[in-house]
């Protein structure tokens, strides 16, 4: 569908592509954590980055335990920044579309509203109604901004990410 919406989709879809999942680690804010030890990764994660988060109270889980419900997906972006999935999708419908049609389709993908918000029409903070957050929001995000272009503007995680000094 070739719309005014086009050119906000494929920024969204090019952003989402660009995050690659960092494998056999988890982020938790559980306060009671195991440990504060700073991961082990063989990938190229800065360890500065995970110092603030480990600074800001996040404890990271690895092996067996990083597929915990309590543990949440870490992702590097584009330019290596990383990043915490917080278990969200804003998610952005047409702002001709009916209550109706909206109440559907989430009912449908099974995501409750956890707030509407207000600074553009038909713009909601959902989570999935199945289980605790969710754990796959970047592919989900994809799939519900391809899936159904006559009603969804997009959908985009909720991403956790720190702040470098200023």
């Amino acid at each position: 569908m070739d719309d005014e919406f086009r050119p906000v989709r494929d920024k969204v879809l090019a952003r989402l592509r660009n995050l690659r999942v960092v494998e056999g680690i988890a982020a938790t804010r559980d306060p009671y954590p195991t440990g504060t030890a700073l991961p082990i990764l063989n990938e190229d994660v800065p360890r500065h980055e995970l110092k603030a988060f480990r600074d800001a109270g996040w404890r990271f889980l690895s092996g067996s335990a990083s597929m915990d419900e309590n543990g949440k997906r870490m992702f590097l972006d584009s330019d290596g920044h990383l990043k915490i999935d917080a278990g969200a999708l804003n998610l952005r419908f047409r702002p001709d579309a009916d209550p109706a049609s909206i109440e559907t389709y989430l009912a449908e993908h099974a995501l409750r509203v956890r707030r509407k918000l207000g600074f553009v029409p038909n713009l909601f903070l959902v989570s999935s109604e199945i289980g605790k957050g969710m754990p796959d929001s970047v592919e989900l995000a994809q799939k519900l901004t391809d899936e159904d272009e006559a009603l969804v503007i997009y959908a985009e995680p909720v991403l956790i990410e720190g702040i470098g000094p200023r």
